[in-house]
């Protein structure tokens, strides 16, 4: 059980959230190598802003030889994301008619995910997991800096993605957290016979498939 607000039993010191920020070009010797472990539990070895930790990928489906499938499709960083931009209510994926608070995408008229929000959520995760007890934006005195995590995750999908696979991601990740909309705009799609309708309804029927 992790205390919420010791953040001393967090990081590379907790088994389970070790492995979960633990940069994935080291998750070899991690799996492999109880020294290893343990050179991280003590700060003796320390990952950097562009080391990529586990968190980002969907574990299920993670590939180190083909990183970009499971990019930033961690099913904990969907749940932060609701939390976060749809309220407590809706963090297991349903929304609730006796909500008292609207999200701040409803009140900010969000219909679809953005680079920036997506780079935002991973980063807030990624802090709320680690044993450091301040947030640093810039880093320094050995602490993590945060900001060039963000910033790094923006430039790679805005500047490193192609178009497409950037927008596979997100139209991935419209699918999770705004499923209303994304069904209104699939019936659109579709009713308008064009190639990027009939490619949706293509997509959703797959979906079905896979999710039977």
């Amino acid at each position: 059980m992790i205390g919420l607000n010791d953040k001393v039993t967090r990081g590379f010191k907790h088994p389970q959230i070790a492995r979960l920020i633990c940069p994935v070009s080291w998750l070899e010797d991690f799996d492999q190598d109880p020294e290893f472990r343990q050179k991280l539990a003590d700060g003796k070895r320390v990952p950097q802003p562009h080391d990529w930790p586990l968190l980002l990928f969907d574990e299920v489906t993670f590939d180190i030889t083909n990183l970009c499938a499971s990019f930033l499709r961690n099913e904990m960083l969907v749940r932060a994301w609701r939390m976060i931009f749809q309220g407590p209510s809706a963090v297991d994926g349903r929304t609730s008619n006796k909500a008292t608070k609207h999200g701040n995408a409803l009140c900010h008229g969000m219909k679809s995910v953005t680079v920036n929000a997506l780079a935002y959520i991973a980063t807030l995760v990624y802090f709320a997991l680690s044993s450091q007890e301040v947030f640093s934006a810039g880093g320094g005195d050995n602490e993590f800096d945060y900001y060039e995590f963000y910033r790094g995750l923006v430039a790679t999908l805005e500047e490193e993605f192609s178009a497409e696979d950037r927008s596979q991601v997100i139209e991935w990740w419209n699918r999770q957290v705004f499923l209303k909309y994304v069904d209104t705009l699939s019936k659109t799609m579709a009713a308008s016979k064009t190639g990027r309708g009939l490619m949706m309804v293509q997509m959703r029927q797959r979906d079905a498939g896979n999710a039977a």
